[in-house]
């Protein structure tokens, strides 16, 4: 899994985030990702989506199966989903 802090040049709330997150078909959000959730499966869970403190960044941590999904393609995949 990853923690990911991600800063945005346009705002984008927790909201439309999650939103985005939701349609996605591989990605399932849940409260406490956990790897044993995923463990050979090509799905990504996504969990614990927040607005970091004091900032615009948005926070969030993804697990998946690092042999069925790399952890570096997952966060490149769910920012280009955010961002385009």
């Amino acid at each position: 899994g990853a923690a990911v802090s991600l800063w945005t040049e346009a705002p984008l709330s927790v909201e439309e985030a999650r939103a985005a997150l939701e349609a996605t078909p591989w990605i399932r959000l849940v409260d406490q990702p956990t790897p044993r959730q995923v463990a050979g499966r090509d799905e990504v869970l996504v969990g614990r989506l927040r607005r970091a403190p004091g900032s615009t960044a948005l926070q969030f941590f993804e697990v998946s199966d690092n042999l069925r999904r790399g952890a570096a393609t997952n966060a490149m995949h769910i920012a280009c989903l955010l961002f385009g």
